[in-house]
């Protein structure tokens, strides 16, 4: 593995250099054996026996109490895109 810190890799905008999609690397097996993630049994986490450290409660499908409300509370924008894309998005 390179010197780069695993966040660096992961948050690589490019896929054809993210940790976990470069094939010379091993495709998923490289975020395996990564070394910030040794400790994990990927067996026993496909399997769904390892509890997570933290499960937050979540009350209804919309329950945002688990998100900053500086975030929550912000208007959302839409990311610009093609005219065509954008007119093919239905509201819910």
């Amino acid at each position: 593995m390179s010197s780069i810190s695993c966040e660096d890799q992961f948050m690589t905008k490019s896929p054809t250099k993210r940790l976990g999609c470069v094939p010379a690397q091993g495709l998923e097996e490289a975020i395996k054996i990564h070394v910030f993630f040794r400790e994990i049994d990927w067996t026993l986490l496909e399997q769904r026996k390892i509890r997570p450290p933290f499960k937050p409660r979540i009350k209804t499908k919309r329950d945002v109490n688990n998100f900053d409300q500086d975030f929550t509370r912000e208007e959302p924008n839409l990311t610009p895109t093609e005219e065509n894309i954008i007119k093919q998005i239905k509201p819910r």
